[in-house]
């Protein structure tokens, strides 16, 4: 998924089948790619144009219930679409 194609659903189909169990990050590469890799064990900022906040383990962030969340998703996608379109860099805190 891009930043050019990111809608709701597709936000949504990204965060349905994540493991609650671990902590989880959304990422977004320089080229626009939208990721969430497993911030367990911290992760490479070098490699990222911005991030958001992890989502903590067992705190329903990510999965079927938050992925049905439509205030949920619509804030996130609004955040990625925000700091990508002001060109930012690095951490996006809520």
């Amino acid at each position: 998924m891009n930043v050019s194609n990111l809608t709701e659903k597709t936000f949504a189909d990204l965060i349905r089948d994540l493991d609650d169990s671990h902590s989880n990050r959304i990422v977004v590469t320089n080229d626009g790619n939208i990721e969430c890799i497993d911030d367990t064990n911290g992760f490479n900022k070098k490699k990222y144009k911005f991030w958001l906040e992890a989502f903590d383990p067992y705190n329903g962030y990510v999965g079927e219930n938050a992925a049905n969340d439509a205030s949920h998703v619509k804030r996130h996608v609004e955040m990625i679409r925000d700091h990508w379109n002001k060109n930012n860099h690095g951490p996006y805190d809520y």
